[in-house]
C-alpha cells in the first residue's frame, strides 16, 4: 500500500463569487432557446461549440454534441430542475480511448452536492485497460470548514478509482490558513492492490512505493501551483464578467 498525506496552501474561492457564477449560468441556460441545432442566448448570440442533435432543449432525453477536431463529445440530459438539481451523461472519445461520465448536481442555483461516476476504457482493450471511479463533493461542508475551520462530519471531497490491479482513494478537506484568506487543503491518497492481483501488488508496490509517492506529491504540488497562478486572475472579475469570458471561448 502507498499512502500520501499533503497539505496545500491555495487562494481561497469566495463562496458568494462562486454561487454568483452558478446562478448566472443557470439563469442563462433556462432563458436560452433552441433554433434548429443551434442554442441561442437571451440576447440572440449563439452558444459556441455545442449543438442540439436530439430531443427538446433542456428536457430529459435531449442530446447535445460538443465535439472538436480532437475528440467526439456527446452530452445526454437526464434531469433538469433549477431548484432541485440536474443530471447528465457525458461520452468522450479521443483516438482509441473512451470516457463515460454520469454527473449529478443537487440544486443548480446554489449547488450543495456534486456526484460523478464513470468508466474509462480503450477500444478493443482487455479488462486490464478499464477503470471505474466515483467522486463526491459536499459544497456546504466544504465552505463551512474553509470559512470557520470547524471539522466537517465527513470529508467534503472523496473519490475512488478501481482498476483490475489496484484501487486508489482520495480525500480532501479545507481550513482557513491565515488572515490573508487563503485555504489549507489537507489531501490524503492511498493506492493498494486488489482482488486476484493483490499478491502481485504486495510484491510490486513496495518496489514502486517511492516513485509512486513522488509522482503523486508532484501532481498535487503542480495542481496547487496552477490554482494559485490562474484562479486569482479570474477572481478579480465579477461573476458577470467571468460568465461572459466563458461564453466568449478561448
Amino acid at each position: 500500500m502507498v499512502t500520501v498525506s499533503r497539505t496545500m496552501v491555495v487562494a481561497a474561492v469566495p463562496r458568494a463569487w462562486f454561487m454568483g457564477i452558478a446562478a448566472r449560468l443557470v439563469g442563462l441556460a433556462e432563458e436560452s432557446r433552441a433554433e434548429g441545432e443551434r442554442i441561442l442566448l437571451p440576447d440572440g448570440r449563439v452558444v459556441p461549440d455545442i449543438r442540439l442533435v436530439t430531443g427538446r432543449h433542456l428536457r430529459p432525453g435531449a442530446v447535445y454534441d460538443a465535439s472538436s477536431a480532437d475528440e467526439k463529445v456527446r452530452v445526454t440530459l437526464r434531469e433538469w430542475d433549477g431548484r432541485r438539481g440536474a443530471r447528465l451523461e457525458q461520452s468522450i472519445t479521443a483516438v482509441d480511448t473512451h470516457l463515460a461520465l454520469d454527473i449529478a448536481w443537487q440544486s443548480l442555483e446554489r449547488p450543495q452536492l456534486v456526484e460523478v461516476s464513470g468508466e474509462t476504457r480503450q477500444e478493443g482493450g482487455l479488462t486490464l485497460s478499464r477503470a471505474t471511479g466515483r467522486a463526491r463533493l459536499r459544497l456546504d461542508d466544504w465552505w463551512t470548514a474553509a470559512d470557520t475551520g470547524k471539522a466537517p462530519a465527513s470529508t467534503p471531497v472523496r473519490a475512488r478509482v478501481d482498476h483490475a490491479w489496484a484501487r486508489a482513494e482520495f480525500g480532501a478537506a479545507p481550513r482557513p490558513h491565515d488572515a490573508d484568506g487563503r485555504w489549507e487543503i489537507h489531501v490524503t491518497m492511498t493506492v493498494r492492490g486488489r482482488r486476484l492481483l493483490r499478491p502481485i501488488g504486495a510484491l510490486v508496490l513496495p518496489l514502486a512505493r517511492r516513485p509512486i509517492r513522488r509522482a503523486l506529491v508532484r501532481a498535487l504540488d503542480d495542481l496547487a501551483e496552477r490554482w494559485n497562478e490562474q484562479l486569482p486572475r479570474h477572481m478579480g472579475r465579477d461573476p458577470e464578467q467571468v460568465v461572459a469570458a466563458l461564453l466568449a471561448g478561448p
